[in-house]
């Protein structure tokens, strides 16, 4: 099977790309969820309770780092999914955390992002991305 029919979705393959090791784990989160996702620094400072000026720095020291190191943004191969999957996961959540911080908001943006973490979420489950994390002994679906 290759990567793009792993993949049914370009942004959960970009989550991936984005949990490169190279990069610090740290920022994982934090990158995935601007690059993504689309969010801006306050609303991620907000999510990991640090302030958006901070935030905001060091998501430009992350990406000049990805810059000046030459670290590349490719499709990790089969075998580096696992190494991957936690910092994936935790991407999803924290989209999901804000999301449902502004459910019962005026603002449909917060529904629109629980409801996409969610949705991320099952099809990441869909996928053989979750390796044996996600399969019980007889290779059926297990809990995560």
């Amino acid at each position: 099977m290759t990567l793009s029919a792993e993949f049914p979705d370009e942004r959960l393959k970009l989550l991936f790309v984005c949990a490169h090791p190279a990069i610090d784990p740290a920022m994982h989160t934090p990158l995935m969820l601007q690059t993504v996702l689309g969010l801006d620094a306050a609303r991620i400072a907000h999510a990991l309770l640090t302030s958006p000026t901070a935030m905001g720095q060091r998501l430009v020291r992350a990406k000049t780092k990805i810059r000046d190191g030459g670290i590349r943004f490719e499709v990790p191969q089969e075998r580096e999914l696992p190494q991957r999957l936690d910092a994936v996961l935790e991407a999803i959540y924290a989209a999901f955390g804000l999301g449902w911080d502004d459910m019962a908001g005026v603002d449909q943006r917060g529904r629109d992002l629980a409801e996409e973490a969610i949705w991320l979420g099952r099809v990441l489950l869909e996928t053989n991305a979750q390796g044996s994390r996600g399969s019980g002994a007889a290779g059926s679906h297990a809990p995560l």
